[in-house]
């Protein structure tokens, strides 16, 4: 058959099979070509997610290797640089220094070892060869003894190559030894320092010398060589100790001098420093006559004694005696004479307490009794007693509870009225509204301010209660305002430590103008001992306050020990006189006398004059003449709550006082 004939049937027979196929057929074979592409397709994203997750774990590896490099390369600088260090102190010691292998070989040595030793074959001799030969076993065994991690110090002679007769003899010496604690090389087994005896001698002595010096400096104060507050403990556990076991008593005596403060910033620190190395003396001698007894400088101007093994309390009294008497004599310092005292607290054991702590913050209070109670009956020596006890655990009470009280729950603000009086027509006019705090205590009933103020000051949140009642007090003084009544200023009680704040004037005109009230209807009050104790920093706070506007008054005037001068200083605008000398006017003519003083001198100086404690019109009466210009007091108005206070005011402005006796 021909090609042609071939080709032929094969188109004949494959056209025959094309149209035995029909369109369905076609799509199935499609249709599995897509599918083998989707499959293709998967297989493909697998892969590539296979081969993301393989990058990011190789990159993370790469991080942490880039890590461990740097790692590795600042621990290589800060070996290079340790070892930078250990060469230099190893090379510049004062002292012989060798490095030491297992066989007794010198590694190393630096310079004055050199010179004690001579050069050592490069680098090489065996140490024991280089000391004198009674020394050579007991230092190899001692090398021996450091291979196995135990070090220790031994002398020796050094032997001195090509010593001869009349050379300098030979050289005794120290050598530590100690073993290497890290010893990553097998040839290092020890460092050897070398001190020649006489140098050795001389360190030993300056070390003690250092070593005593600085025991007398953690046990004694610096400036009168007493023992310190650390060492009174000491002794005083030790008389606790020795008491208990013997069945006696003894006495813990607290000293401070009187006037102290006012003479160091007076004549200067070096006068207040000489008067207290004085007073050091004297007490130490007095104490002499006493066995046992230890006496201690505390801290400032505050001194101790412990009197051990007494019977009975005459002993303390007669030591308190002696001790006072020692010092009231007249202080000679330069060309300065001082006159001085102290007031003295005692507190015993065991009768009041039986441990250092409180025995010792007993005859402080005891103290600090005798140092208020000196004004009145100068009494200068007080024994802590049961009564004293109560008001410290009460003061303690106080202070636990006022760290924790929300002042806006168990405060409370009241006001009491300062009144004028119209001389024509006897009409009060309310000028001012005082404010006054309330501690309501849930157990303990109302708490006078007197007494919780200064706890506040102590335990640091007189800040937080003090802005409360300005804050509360600006508010009440709003609301009076808008009642249309005379416009009547506020009066604020503020202490010392108030006015270390640097915010305190910027925060109190902030409250006055949140309040839509003007800087000069507010008036701080603040104690004339407050203002003495703080002089430095209250003159500056309290002129910035009065060159905003606001208004500065002195309470309780005459109980300190301020001149006229400083009102002057501190642009004081209204003093008032202290209660104690209102109280017996016009009956006592010595109160009379300094009552029209004090107002005579104020009116002269332009500054106003107030009372406080009025509760008689014959008071008023004497006062108004004196120049009295306001009142306060029972007479007028008890102090309200802010609730009563819109009505306390208006029946005030609407009472007449007679001035004239009927």
């Amino acid at each position: 058959m021909e090609t042609a004939d071939k080709i032929s049937i094969v188109k004949s027979g494959l056209s025959d099979a094309m149209n035995g196929i029909d369109a369905p057929s076609l799509a199935i074979s499609d249709d599995h070509v897509a599918d083998q592409e989707h499959d293709n397709y998967l297989e493909y994203r697998s892969q590539l997610e296979r081969s993301k997750s393989t990058a990011a774990v190789l990159r993370k590896q790469l991080q942490l290797q880039q890590e461990n490099l740097k790692r590795l390369q600042a621990d290589a600088k800060e070996l290079a640089r340790d070892k930078t260090t250990f060469d230099l102190m190893f090379d510049h010691a004062p002292i012989g220094c060798l490095v030491v292998d297992r066989l007794q070989n010198i590694l190393r040595i630096n310079p004055v070892g050199m010179r004690l030793l001579g050069d050592p074959a490069a680098g090489h001799a065996l140490l024991p060869m280089l000391v004198e030969p009674e020394y050579r076993r007991p230092l190899a065994q001692r090398i021996d003894y450091a291979t196995r991690g135990s070090g220790g110090k031994l002398p020796a002679r050094l032997l001195q190559p090509g010593r001869s007769e009349g050379d300098e003899p030979v050289t005794d010496v120290i050598l530590h030894i100690e073993p290497m604690r890290d010893n990553q090389c097998e040839k290092v087994a020890c460092h050897i320092t070398i001190q020649e005896v006489e140098k050795y001698d001389a360190a030993e002595n300056e070390l003690r010398k250092a070593r005593d010096y600085l025991q007398q400096l953690a046990s004694h104060d610096e400036l009168t060589g007493l023992p310190n507050r650390r060492k009174f403990r000491e002794d005083l556990s030790k008389a606790i100790a020795d008491a208990q076991k013997c069945d006696c008593a003894l006495a813990v005596i607290l000293i401070d001098l009187n006037r102290f403060k006012e003479i160091n910033d007076s004549l200067g620190h070096e006068y207040g420093d000489n008067l207290l190395i004085e007073t050091a003396r004297r007490l130490e001698r007095s104490t002499q006559n006493h066995a046992g007894a230890s006496l201690a400088r505390l801290g400032g101007d505050e001194f101790a004694v412990v009197l051990p093994e007494i019977h009975d309390t005459d002993i303390a009294v007669n030591m308190c005696e002696d001790l006072a008497s020692s010092l009231s004599n007249p202080y000679l310092l330069g060309s300065q004479q001082i006159e001085s005292s102290a007031s003295f607290g005692v507190s015993m054991f065991p009768v009041d307490a039986d441990n250092y702590r409180e025995l010792l913050q007993f005859a402080d209070s005891a103290m600090y009794r005798a140092k208020r109670s000196r004004y009145s009956n100068n009494e200068a020596i007080c024994f802590f007693n049961a009564g004293m006890k109560r008001k410290i655990k009460r003061r303690e009470h106080l202070e636990r509870d006022l760290r924790a009280t929300d002042a806006s729950h168990e405060m409370s603000v009241w006001y009491q009225p300062i009144v004028a009086i119209n001389p024509i027509t006897t009409r009060l006019r309310v000028v001012d509204i005082e404010a006054l705090v309330r501690w309501t205590h849930p157990t303990m009933g109302l708490v006078k301010p007197e007494e919780f103020v200064e706890i506040a000051q102590d335990c640091g949140t007189i800040q937080k209660l003090g802005f409360h009642v300005i804050e509360e007090s600006l508010r009440t003084l709003a609301r009076v305002q808008s009642l249309g009544l005379n416009e009547p200023g506020i009066c604020i009680n503020v202490t010392a430590s108030q006015l270390t704040d640097p915010e305190f004037s910027t925060n109190l005109l902030t409250a006055l103008y949140a309040n839509d009230l003007r800087p000069r209807q507010l008036t701080l009050e603040i104690s004339e001992s407050a203002i003495l104790d703080s002089c430095k920093y209250s003159s500056t706070a309290l002129s910035d306050i009065a060159l905003s506007g606001i208004k500065l008054s002195i309470d309780d005037f005459g109980t300190g020990y301020s001149s006229f001068s400083h009102l002057r200083q501190l642009h004081i605008n209204r003093i008032k006189i202290a209660r104690a000398f209102i109280n017996k006017v016009p009956a006592d003519s010595d109160d009379c006398s300094i009552v029209t003083a004090i107002t005579s001198i104020a009116r002269d100086l332009e500054i106003e004059v107030g009372a406080i404690g009025v509760e008689h019109e014959e008071q008023v009466r004497f006062l108004t003449d004196a120049g009295c210009t306001t009142f306060q007091g029972y007479l007028l108005s008890r102090p309200v709550p802010a609730k009563c206070l819109q009505n306390c005011l208006q029946r005030i402005e609407s009472t007449h006082l007679r001035l004239s006796a009927s």
